[in-house]
């Protein structure tokens, strides 16, 4: 269903705009869609990546690779640090599978520069973990370091005393609302999970008022995951990162078409020298599970903590379930898109 949206943004590329005039005009009618709900500088991020990769570029032979590499990791990483070069020499064997795309006139290896971004939002995962462990405190710990095992028990305490005060407040707007956002977590944790992440991930929903907008905030604090996980899945997840993004099955690396294509041997031996001299754990990917498919297990502190999927643990994300709702969703946006940015050519 998304797949026919993704395709006709990727069909204006092609038929000649630049993505200086692209982004802008699919900022717009996003916005325009959704009667402005989402901000339009949180949907250049989140459309950038998917424009960005058809503007990349193959290293050449006169590149100077390190130099590249160090505009992409200077953010990330500070030389002084503890197995600075070792990760960098590994990030160096990474770029050859990479392609270079430039922002603001300096050159980024683009796979490498998501990667880092994603490793810093897992070191983020794994500090708001270990600070919410400190405080030992389970009214403010969530549905991430419950003890329990349900959602209707994680959250009992909250979502009973907001029942509790409906019955004397029938009219009260605030108590609704927030009944209604425990009612739905307990309907399909996974979803309304999702839900409260974007909305904090977007900073509000602009339709919403302010008083909704923060008791949604407020209440990721308590659902802040879609069920109780320990630590050690934050660290998993970091070990599948760079399979997301350089296994050659990955939905990246079908859209980048890098020259050199890594084989397993090699990502493995690099990821193995990352998550050692990185995040400090063990090398999780082994030749009998690289090639498993992958899937966010929760969303977490801004962050997807991925899995390996399983047909015990197989998890649908709400936007692809196939309903007719979504359907009738896609169709429309799609059909919006064609009417408000037509292709400059449609010899493609």
């Amino acid at each position: 269903m998304t797949q026919q949206l993704i395709e006709y943004l990727l069909k204006l590329k092609k038929s000649g705009y630049t993505d200086k005039e692209l982004i802008p005009l699919i900022s717009k009618t996003f916005s325009e869609y959704t009667k402005e709900d989402i901000a339009e500088e949180n949907i250049n991020a989140i459309l950038n990546p998917l424009i960005e990769v058809h503007s990349t570029r193959e290293l050449k032979e006169n590149d100077n690779i390190e130099n590249i590499l160090n505009n992409t990791i200077h953010k990330y990483f500070d030389k002084t640090e503890e197995n600075y070069t070792i990760v960098k020499n590994h990030l160096l064997k990474l770029s050859l599978y990479d392609k270079v795309i430039e922002r603001d006139n300096i050159e980024y290896f683009y796979l490498i520069d998501m990667l880092l971004t994603n490793y810093l939002l897992h070191f983020s995962a794994l500090e708001e973990f270990d600070s919410l462990k400190k405080q030992n405190d389970t009214d403010i710990s969530g549905v991430a370091l419950s003890s329990s095992t349900t959602a209707k028990a994680i959250i009992s305490k909250e979502h009973n005393a907001i029942k509790t005060a409906l019955k004397s407040m029938p009219n009260n707007e605030e108590l609704k609302f927030r009944n209604k956002v425990y009612t739905e977590y307990l309907r399909n944790p996974h979803s309304a999970s999702k839900s409260l992440h974007v909305v904090k991930l977007l900073g509000g929903i602009k339709s919403l008022s302010q008083e909704e907008n923060e008791y949604i905030l407020n209440a990721v604090k308590v659902l802040n995951s879609a069920f109780p996980f320990e630590k050690k899945e934050i660290y998993k997840s970091a070990n599948l990162l760079i399979v997301i993004l350089f296994r050659k099955d990955s939905m990246w690396i079908k859209e980048l078409k890098p020259k050199n294509m890594i084989s397993n041997n090699i990502l493995i031996e690099i990821n193995e020298v990352l998550m050692e001299n990185v995040f400090k754990t063990k090398n999780k990917l082994k030749k009998d599970n690289i090639s498993q498919s992958i899937q966010v297990r929760t969303d977490y502190d801004l962050t997807h903590i991925y899995e390996f999927k399983n047909a015990s643990n197989d998890k649908i994300h709400p936007m692809f379930e196939d309903t007719e709702y979504n359907k009738e969703y896609f169709d429309e946006l799609t059909e919006y898109f064609k009417k408000k940015i037509p292709l400059k050519s449609d010899d493609i």
